[in-house]
């Protein structure tokens, strides 16, 4: 079914462009009132303007359906009640299962602060070299969000360096802020990096741990955190962010959202992946240790699996602003 429906969606592209080229455009003809494979159809879609264009394919004209509940590359997503429909159905061919990922026996979560103590030296330096789209996906986090949209308190979880405070900062400058991340030494650099500014705050903690009064932020932000929590751990801090955040806040998030054992998408994407790393001056060392640090701290999940999540936590709509091989920038509003 899968494969119809991939066969189809190529022949509904039209104007997709090559690497290196502007422009272009694509139509959505999903199947009218067929709601059984509406979420699906949308996700393969996307699959498709992915495999078919990237890694420079923009999409400039809307979708139009009948059935807006899922979202596009750029556009916004509305949900609607018949997007719960289908939930707590058993699994059929049309709305495949959403398996958990099982616990990964060498994970410890020490290790992981560990290991970006150890990265805070050169850290923007480092992922701008090994993150394809990194100050895209970045400044998305702040430029992206719905232009009426006025935070008063945000959270920033997995801080790092404060590179998405300060994207933050320039466009909420009054904002009031609470900076985690698990790492002693980025939040050394934070409390360098933001000492004039009286309303930034910083807590060392796990964000899986975390939990905060209801409405206590505007809005949410994570920038390359969210793939070291275990699939278990980002369901439940979804349902979290959604109690935490005010009426009409924001979740922002940009991050990989890529299942693994997705092939053969996930072996294009790290073909794609070292290309990229190695164009902007990786060497052998320091790409093997991306893949050792891949292979043992990371958790990606995909678009539609976390898409899914957050609509079960209870946020209303979802834009995705930017998705490249995996490479994902969006925002979910409650």
């Amino acid at each position: 079914m899968e494969e119809q429906m991939m066969q189809a969606a190529a022949q509904v592209l039209v104007g997709g462009t090559g690497p290196g080229q502007e422009g272009g455009s694509w139509e959505h003809k999903a199947p009218q009132n067929n709601k059984k494979t509406g979420i699906r159809w949308c996700f393969v879609m996307a699959r498709a303007l992915e495999w078919k264009s990237a890694p420079s394919f923009t999409p400039t004209t809307p979708c139009s359906s009948s059935w807006n509940s899922a979202g596009f590359p750029g556009w916004p997503l509305k949900v609607k009640e018949s997007c719960t429909q289908d939930r707590g159905k058993p699994p059929n061919r049309h709305t495949p299962a959403l398996p958990l990922r099982r616990e990964c026996p060498i994970f410890q979560p020490m290790n992981v602060a560990e290991e970006f103590d150890r990265m805070s030296a050169d850290y923007t330096a480092k992922m701008e070299r090994l993150v394809p789209y990194y100050r895209t996906l970045t400044r998305l986090l702040a430029e992206g969000l719905p232009p009426e949209f006025r935070p008063q308190r945000i959270l920033d979880l997995g801080c790092g360096n404060g590179n998405v405070t300060e994207e933050l900062l320039r466009r909420f400058p009054q904002a009031e802020f609470l900076l985690v991340d698990a790492s002693t030494e980025m939040l050394h650099l934070c409390r360098h990096r933001f000492a004039e500014h009286p309303g930034v705050k910083l807590r060392q903690a796990w964000i899986q741990e975390l939990d905060f009064p209801a409405e206590s932020f505007d809005l949410a932000t994570a920038g390359m955190s969210f793939h070291h929590l275990q699939s278990p751990e980002k369901q439940a801090l979804f349902q979290r962010l959604h109690r935490w955040l005010s009426p009409r806040g924001c979740f922002a998030c940009a991050d990989l959202l890529i299942d693994k054992d997705d092939e053969p998408f996930h072996s294009a994407h790290l073909r794609f992946w070292k290309e990229y790393a190695y164009e902007h001056g990786t060497d052998d060392d320091e790409w093997n240790w991306v893949i050792d640090h891949y292979h043992t701290f990371d958790f990606p999940d995909g678009l539609e699996r976390q898409s899914r999540w957050l609509l079960d936590a209870g946020f209303r709509e979802i834009r995705i602003l930017f998705r490249k091989i995996g490479w994902t920038a969006f925002w979910a509003r409650k």
